[in-house]
């Protein structure tokens, strides 16, 4: 999950290949999990105290900032509470993902 997330603009990543089937096409196969992995984060924008989370994701991997600092600042939180909110936001999305499958 998380290589997945870190890889999102790579669509040849390993990950994406697995996930999507082996003789599906790159195209297919990098849209497949783009949406999987869109939809498990945007549930965390139905509650605004999760939004925060959401954010996180966004800024480091949908949407990201140079660095994890920038996006921290773009957020306008410490460094330790922007970790402490893309830690709980990936646990969110993966156990999402777990309770489709």
């Amino acid at each position: 999950m998380r290589e997945a997330l870190r890889t999102w603009h790579e669509p040849t990543a390993r990950v994406i290949v697995q996930q999507a089937g082996a003789n599906s096409t790159t195209t297919r196969r990098v849209s497949t999990l783009k949406a999987l992995l869109q939809q498990a984060a945007a549930e965390l924008q139905a509650a605004p105290r999760d939004l925060k989370l959401f954010r996180a994701l966004q800024h480091t991997y949908f949407q990201p900032a140079a660095t994890q600092g920038q996006a921290a600042k773009l957020l306008d939180l410490p460094f330790s509470t922007y970790r402490r909110h893309l830690a709980s936001g990936i646990a969110y999305v993966v156990e999402g993902l777990w309770q489709q499958e």
